[in-house]
């Protein structure tokens, strides 16, 4: 999940928490998703335009934006692409689901496209969508 990711990326206290659950893991194939790379980098091109809708100061937005693209960059070949299948699979959830998860919703269809587990700090949505095996990032935990 996103936020996960950001934990990790920042190297802050619950991205270290998460990477000793994820080293604890015995399966340690470790993937993101397109849609992930997507809300990243997002969310810095939206500091960067608000930013400069506010006249200040840019340097620190494009600094965030490229600190993002180098982090990405070492998932390289590890990023789990939003395909036809996963389009089909999100199509087919509740449109109330798809409307309150977002994005979320298209992280959850890819996971199950996969077969993968989706790791996150976020459980209470993400156990809303039917079939997707999730872990509370924070302590590796599997949520029933």
């Amino acid at each position: 999940d996103t936020d996960a990711l950001g934990h990790i990326q920042k190297r802050d206290p619950v991205g270290v928490r998460i990477e000793a659950g994820l080293d604890d893991c015995p399966d340690r194939d470790v993937r993101i998703t397109a849609v992930t790379a997507y809300e990243m980098l997002g969310g810095a091109v939206a500091l960067i335009d608000r930013r400069k809708r506010e006249l200040r100061d840019l340097i620190p937005a494009f600094y965030l934006h490229q600190n993002l693209v180098e982090y990405l960059a070492i998932w390289r070949g590890l990023i789990l692409p939003y395909e036809a299948m996963a389009e089909r699979i999100y199509r087919a959830l509740p449109t109330r689901l798809r409307q309150e998860l977002k994005d979320d919703a298209r992280i959850a269809a890819i996971a199950m496209v996969h077969g993968a587990v989706v790791w996150t700090c976020n459980v209470t949505d993400y156990t809303k969508v039917p079939g997707l095996t999730v872990v509370r990032a924070e302590t590796g935990s599997r949520v029933p």
